[in-house]
């Protein structure tokens, strides 16, 4: 929805809504923690040694078995293999959180008297994924050597050539009579333009505006630099 929320609002209003929901995103981040802290804490246990430690086994060896099966299908579709480190990773990072302490907690003790086992034992859950797999996951990644995205900014030549090279394969597929990515990115791109865009935005984002934004917070950011620079410069001459 940002694309949407972006053409309807000043760039001033943007930044005020992307901070406020960040802020917003934080506090209750913090406070589903605080509440998980309290229940992890609290008294009123009722422990299931056995039953705790077969669903922690079990949730762990189902996530290994369901994304090896699904990457093996996807995989034979797929240019480019999604390899088996990286499949490690995307098996040993599940993490379970909030969301499934929220739904064992919407269960109705009267018709499940367990209720009690079954939240000690997401809490076990919990603190197994976040804080033995949360801890190992780096570690692993830089033992099994895996490639990490890097942050990097497209240039605006770079996106003027992405567009470029998208409309030219989507020309290719309609000449040589297939229907690929390329094909359907056009068809739903086009109707986003015609139906989506006018009716949920103030104003098209078409490619050239969301060039021309781009350029303009690339200047941006180029003059903020030019300004720090500036500012050290002139703090090492008074201190000079």
């Amino acid at each position: 929805m940002k694309s949407y929320v972006t053409g309807s609002m000043e760039e001033r209003a943007d930044i005020t809504v992307k901070y406020t929901l960040k802020t917003l995103s934080s506090c209750c981040e913090a406070l589903i923690f605080v509440f998980l802290g309290f229940s992890i804490f609290s008294k009123d246990h009722k422990l299931d040694i056995g039953f705790a430690a077969v669903t922690v086994v079990t949730c762990f060896a189902a996530r290994f078995l369901v994304v090896f099966c699904l990457t093996w299908v996807v995989n034979k579709w797929r240019m480019q293999k999604i390899s088996l480190r990286d499949q490690t990773i995307m098996a040993f990072g599940g993490l379970r959180g909030a969301i499934c302490f929220g739904l064992v907690l919407t269960i109705d003790q009267e018709v499940v008297p367990a209720k009690p086992i079954m939240i000690s034992t997401t809490l076990i859950v919990i603190v197994f994924t976040v804080f033995i797999q949360g801890t190992m996951i780096k570690p692993l990644v830089a033992l099994l050597n895996v490639k990490t995205d890097e942050a990097y900014d497209k240039s605006l030549f770079e996106s003027c050539m992405e567009h470029c090279f998208e409309d030219a394969m989507c020309g290719v597929e309609a000449i040589i009579g297939t229907h690929g990515q390329y094909y359907w990115r056009n068809k739903v791109d086009k109707w986003n333009t015609q139906f989506l865009e006018p009716a949920l935005t103030r104003q098209d984002m078409n490619r050239g505006r969301r060039l021309l934004k781009k350029l303009t917070d690339m200047t941006t950011d180029e003059q903020r630099e030019a300004l720090l620079h500036i500012e050290m410069e002139d703090e090492e001459e008074a201190q000079v």
